[in-house]
C-alpha cells in the first residue's frame, strides 16, 4: 500500500481554507481514489476483440444461412 498522495502541507492548506472537516473529506476522498485507481491498474489485462469488425462479410453469410 502506499502513503498519502498529498503531502502534509497540501492537506494542511486543504484544512485551513476549506475547514478542518471539508480539508480531511476532501483529502480521504483523494486517497480513497488513489487506491481505487491502484488496485485496477494491478487488475488490468489485455483485451481481444472477438467480435468481427464491420464490413467483413460475416453478418452477411450467417443471415442468408438462416433465412432458409
Amino acid at each position: 500500500m502506499t502513503s498519502h498522495p498529498l503531502d502534509y502541507t497540501t492537506r494542511k492548506a486543504l484544512c485551513v481554507h476549506l475547514g478542518e472537516t471539508a480539508g480531511r473529506e476532501i483529502a480521504d476522498l483523494i486517497l480513497k481514489m488513489s487506491r481505487r485507481i491502484e488496485e485496477l491498474e494491478r487488475g488490468k489485462v489485455s483485451v481481444t476483440r472477438i467480435v468481427p469488425q464491420e464490413g467483413s462479410g460475416i453478418r452477411g453469410e450467417v443471415s442468408s444461412h438462416f433465412r432458409g
